[in-house]
Formats: C-alpha cells, structure tokens, sequence
C-alpha cells in the first residue's frame, strides 16, 4: 500500500493550479470591478459638474429675458476639481449662445442655451476652472443696443 502512494503524483501539480487559477480569476474580478467604479465615479463628476453649469445657464437665461443693460449678480459657482474649464460663448458670433464643460480625462459636454447668449469680460468667450470660486453675470448691449449678452468673469 505504500508503493501505490509515492507512485501517484497527481496531487503534487493539482493543487497549485487550483491556486493560480483562483488567483487569477480573483484578479480578473477586482480589475472589472474597478474599471466599472472608477467609470460610475467619472459619470457622476459628469453629472455634477453639467448640474452645476445649469444653474449658471439658468439664471443668465433669467436675467437675459427679465433685465436691462447694467444688470449684476454674483453667484457662487462649485465645479467639481475634475473640470478642466467651462467654456461659454464663441468666437463665432452665430455660436455666442454655445457653452461646454471639458473634463480632466478628456471628456467633452456641449450645449446650446436657448434665450441667452455669452460672452467673457474681455473676450468673446468666458471660461471657468473647477473648483470653488464666485462669479458675476451681467448684461451688456452691443452693437449699438441691438444685441443683448451676458457678461461671465470671476468676482475680484
């Protein structure tokens, strides 16, 4: 009976496959599970980064609609750190009512307001970066008063 034990080696291969497979497997398993996180994680900065430009759209739309030349507010704006800019109006003078919000991985969300039309305090265009800051909104007329904007540049 002794013979017949050291001469099957079977067990010997058997188990630490059975090891290596599991690890493996395992492995296979936290990867999916964190590549599925961190794309839930970067849908949901998405999410709040495009909530929070709305409430600025919003209430450009407001003013541009109910106000006159010379209306300000200020607001306070928070992006979430994963923005790399927002972006409002254009160099086109036809897309002045464009806006859009790059993310730091690349990702792009462009928009188009319908009863407002942007523009930066200097330029054609206002950008925002994430994080937490105040911004103004105001209403200029250019033109000679026959085109109304809404002015976007950050509170000193």
């Amino acid at each position: 009976m002794r013979q017949n034990i050291c001469k099957n080696r079977q067990g010997i291969l058997e188990l630490p496959m059975q090891y290596v497979i599991a690890v493996i497997v395992a492995g296979i398993a936290i990867f999916l599970m964190s590549a599925a996180a961190y794309t839930l994680w970067k849908e949901n900065e998405m999410k709040k980064a495009v909530r929070e430009v709305k409430q600025i759209v919003n209430e450009a739309e407001l003013m541009y609609i109910t106000g006159e030349e010379g209306t300000r507010i200020t607001i306070d704006v928070n992006l979430p750190n994963s923005v790399k800019r927002v972006v409002f109006g254009s160099s086109d003078e036809n897309l002045a009512n464009h806006y859009y919000t790059l993310m730091r991985w690349g990702t792009n969300k462009s928009f188009f307001a319908e009863h407002v039309k942007f523009k930066g305090k200097e330029s054609t265009k206002a950008v925002l970066h994430g994080g937490s800051s105040r911004i103004v909104l105001e209403i200029e007329r250019v033109n000679g008063g026959s085109e109304k904007y809404v002015k976007i540049y950050p509170s000193q």
